[in-house]
């Protein structure tokens, strides 16, 4: 094989694991800086991705409320830990797919939580597969959120059978 298949190949796998909605989302903003100064750009790209991040915490403290109900210092402390995290303040600060990946992962757990603790309803089954579906649109590794969401199912399954009821509400 010539070098050139080889990095065609290379080319077609990288774009693979890259699906549209993020660069679908990003294209309008790029559009409105269209004429400016690339460094000008980047910066402008850079704020969707903050956008992103502060999206990101607000999801954290709600999670943190969800699961510590009781607790103030937890609900404040969590997002501010996020916050304060170097790694996901660096990717929020990038213009990659991490950014909304790690919104819509966080997201897909919070609703994972939300659906065994309160609401074990249709409609919230489909809030769930609409983030997978967004998940995947954005990039590819999302698709651990399968085996994560079908532990939840397989879990709420064994408890209605033997217990005879789902998880009970906080």
């Amino acid at each position: 094989r010539s070098t050139s298949l080889d990095l065609q190949t290379i080319e077609q796998d990288s774009a693979a694991g890259h699906p549209p909605l993020y660069y679908s989302i990003m294209f309008p903003a790029y559009e409105l800086s269209a004429g400016s100064s690339m460094e000008s750009q980047l910066y402008f790209l850079r704020m969707i991705g903050v956008i992103f991040f502060v999206a990101l915490i607000a999801v954290a403290y709600r999670f943190a409320v969800l699961l510590f109900p009781d607790t103030p210092y937890f609900q404040a402390g969590i997002p501010l830990l996020m916050t304060l995290h170097p790694q996901l303040a660096f990717v929020s600060a990038g213009v990659m797919n991490e950014t909304l990946l790690t919104l819509l992962f966080t997201l897909f757990l919070y609703q994972l939580c939300v659906f065994c603790l309160k609401d074990q309803s249709l409609r919230r089954a489909v809030i769930i597969g609409l983030i997978v579906g967004l998940g995947m649109l954005t990039k590819t590794s999302f698709i651990v959120a399968y085996p994560a969401g079908l532990a939840v199912l397989a879990v709420l399954f064994v408890l209605l059978v033997t217990v005879g009821q789902a998880l009970m509400p906080v």
